[in-house]
């Protein structure tokens, strides 16, 4: 396990990092189109149709992502991608994802993005290419959003929680439109040497 933090890390030092001149911004409104919640109780599947204070069928959830410049260690910079899908109703972060971002795969579980933008964090797992979008977390679950024409986008968002005493699983459908789609400009930014 140390030997392969320590390989990761020092592959992380060592590799072509991405330029990023200035932060690269895309959003897109996403309205919750279903909301299921199942919960055990005393043995028993019970159903509910929301979370109290939380979002509901027919609202809007905002999911952004950057790419912005962050110094990593020293003089060597990395830049960072940062997914969020946010609740500004309620002024709540349902998901929130980030990492470095590198050009390639030094762990099946490392901090990376390859020539395919599939990557992965310590954090969980991260794809992010022109048509998909997949977040796996330990602690807030998945959620996953596809493009299925031009800038329409739809998405699922599972996760389970302890909550009161009792275990619920959480399941939501989304049906997303770019309000300013910067997927092709985070994908396309060039690489560098870090020698330059």
């Amino acid at each position: 396990m140390i030997r392969r933090d320590l390989i990761l890390s020092a592959s992380l030092l060592l590799s072509p990092t991405l330029a990023v001149a200035e932060d690269i911004e895309g959003s897109m409104r996403c309205e919750v189109k279903s909301n299921e919640i199942i919960a055990v109780e005393d043995g028993r599947p019970v159903r509910y149709t929301g979370i109290t204070d939380k979002f509901e069928v027919g609202d809007t959830l905002i999911f952004s992502y950057i790419l912005e410049e962050n110094e990593l260690a020293s003089d060597r910079f990395f830049p960072m991608l940062e997914l969020e899908l946010r609740d500004e109703a309620r002024n709540d972060d349902e998901v929130t994802w980030n990492g470095p971002v590198t050009k390639n795969i030094f762990s099946d579980r490392g901090i990376a993005l390859d020539e395919n933008a599939r990557g992965a964090s310590i954090s969980g797992y991260m794809i992010f290419d022109e048509n998909r979008i997949d977040l796996e977390s330990p602690i807030w679950g998945e959620l996953k959003l596809n493009r299925y024409y031009k800038s329409d986008w739809q998405g699922i968002g599972v996760r389970t929680v302890f909550f009161g005493a009792v275990y619920q699983a959480q399941v939501f459908t989304l049906d997303c439109r770019h309000t300013r789609d910067r997927i092709d400009d985070i994908l396309s930014a060039e690489p560098f040497s870090l020698e330059d």
